[in-house]
Formats: structure tokens, C-alpha cells, sequence
């Protein structure tokens, strides 16, 4: 195994070890590790380890060591970034302790609950409105800057009712 391999290898497996670290601490799924680390993967692990074993590095560069080097530097930027995300630690039990949620009761929760699931949907099937006014997926983001629209601004704002009812949610 050659240098370039061992920082291939490490370079894929030290964010998926801090991925499993993270979710063993906290269990949070929006953990910053979890959500970053598997496109570290698979931008700084898989894609250049294919393009190693598959003969293009060797095309692409007539001096290896500055491939070696090159990974080597993004495999200390990927350590600095694990050991980072790793370095404050919440508890899997602190987790169920929302700060913002002591002061309200059953009734309160379960009708924010209800809120949260009506505004969502309002806001989803505006957007899906929008989105079959502007011709549907592929002519709506089929080009730069796509997006979608409607005449009314009550309309067009009201997908962002999906953030609130987000919150709402987790309240």
C-alpha cells in the first residue's frame, strides 16, 4: 500500500467513524458531523480513490508525489474538521431537554402540533401550486436561476410557512 492509498483509505473512513462517534454521544440527526461528514466521503474519499484506482490520476498528473501531497493536505483538513466537530460534547439526554419547551403543557404542545401540521401543509401545496403554474420540475429548474412563482405574493410566501411549522414541530 502506497502513501496516496493510506491517505485515500484514511481520508474515507475518518469521517464515517466520526459520523458513528457523533450519533453514539448525542444521537442528535442534525449533528453537524452527521450531515457533512458522508459528502466528505464521498468528495474526499470515494471520488478520488476511483479516479486513483481507475488509472486517471496517473493520466492526469506526470508527478505523483504532488497527488500524495495533495491528499495529504485534504486528509489533515478532514482530521481538523472531525476532531473539531467531535471536540464539545452533548449528551444523548441532554438532547431531550429542549429549552424551549419547559414551560408548556400537554395541551399546548398538542395543539402546536396541530399548527405545525396544517401550516406545512398549506405551505407544501402552495408550492406544489406554484410549481404546476410554472410547468412543472423540469421547466420551473430546468434552467439557471429557476424557481417558481405565483401572481399572488400571499401565494408565493407561503411556502416559507413550512419554517414555522418546523419549529413548531420540534416544540
Amino acid at each position: 500500500m502506497t502513501l496516496i492509498e493510506l491517505f485515500l483509505w484514511l481520508s474515507l473512513a475518518i469521517p464515517l467513524v466520526t459520523m458513528f462517534i457523533s450519533w453514539h454521544r448525542c444521537r442528535d440527526p442534525l449533528h453537524p458531523s452527521i450531515l457533512i461528514c458522508p459528502m466528505l466521503a464521498y468528495v474526499h474519499g470515494i471520488m478520488p480513490m476511483s479516479a486513483y484506482y481507475n488509472g486517471i490520476a496517473e493520466r492526469r498528473f506526470q508527478d505523483m508525489s504532488l497527488v500524495r501531497d495533495g491528499q495529504f493536505y485534504v486528509f489533515m483538513a478532514i482530521m481538523a474538521f472531525c476532531a473539531g466537530s467531535l471536540k464539545f460534547r452533548v449528551n444523548a439526554g441532554d438532547v431531550e431537554k429542549r429549552w424551549f419547551a419547559y414551560n408548556f403543557n400537554v395541551l399546548l404542545r398538542r395543539k402546536m402540533l396541530a399548527v405545525s401540521i396544517v401550516a406545512g401543509c398549506v405551505g407544501l401545496f402552495a408550492y406544489l401550486y406554484m410549481l404546476g403554474l410554472g410547468g412543472g420540475i423540469s421547466k420551473a429548474y430546468g434552467h439557471a436561476k429557476g424557481g417558481v412563482t405565483a401572481e399572488s405574493g400571499y401565494v408565493t410566501t407561503a411556502p416559507f410557512l413550512t419554517v414555522v411549522a418546523t419549529i413548531f414541530y420540534f416544540m
